[in-house]
């Protein structure tokens, strides 16, 4: 997940923490869900980079759904297009299927309110994280 990560991302490196080994094969898509499980700020910020290298969306819902977690990465999807450029998701995957509230780190601040509330995310970051990333 660290080597993907630091690959794909210009700006944000990561130090690999826990050693992550992985046999078969293991792309952005297992990596975004491997970040998001690890409910690291630094490590999920790192990783919206990896929206511009996930050609298999249908993969990616699928994997999601399986470790329900498909509403987060819809929530940081939607933060990512604001401000790079990502590969586009079709509309059948944005739909949004539960009613209660999870957070993607620890930290249960409420930023970007439209998509925090259309997604029902807890979105930790803010607009200067952003602009640094």
């Amino acid at each position: 997940m660290f080597d993907i990560i630091n690959k794909y991302s210009p700006h944000m490196k990561l130090n690999p923490w826990y050693d992550h080994q992985v046999h078969g094969r293991y792309g952005p898509e297992e990596a975004l869900i491997d970040a998001i499980q690890t409910e690291n700020f630094r490590v999920i910020l790192a990783s919206l980079h990896l929206f511009k290298h996930i050609k298999n969306w249908p993969r990616l819902y699928r994997m999601a759904k399986e470790k329900n977690c498909w509403q987060k990465v819809g929530a940081l999807y939607d933060v990512a297009r604001l401000f790079m450029r990502v590969h586009q998701i079709g509309s059948r995957y944005l739909k949004v299927i539960t009613k209660k509230w999870v957070a993607l780190t620890q930290l249960r601040k409420k930023n970007f309110p439209e998509i925090a509330g259309r997604w029902k995310v807890y979105i930790p970051f803010n607009e200067h994280d952003m602009v640094e990333l």
